[in-house]
């Protein structure tokens, strides 16, 4: 089981975990150890933590963190 912290703007959009850049990293480390999670024999479970990217309210001009 993977459980992520929240998901990200392109989870959110798409309405899944880890289908973006962290996606990515995820499927490269399991790569390495010979895991394919998009193989039909693939019986691990991956979720957020929270279902949605909470939303945070910012000054103009104050960057994203």
């Amino acid at each position: 089981m993977f459980v992520g912290e929240k998901p990200g703007d392109y989870e959110d959009r798409v309405g899944r975990p880890f289908v973006g850049p962290a996606g990515r990293i995820l499927d490269r480390a399991l790569a390495e150890v010979g895991i394919d999670r998009r193989h039909r024999e693939y019986r691990g479970f991956v979720e957020d933590l929270a279902k949605i990217r909470p939303y945070l309210r910012r000054r103009r001009g104050e960057r994203q963190r």
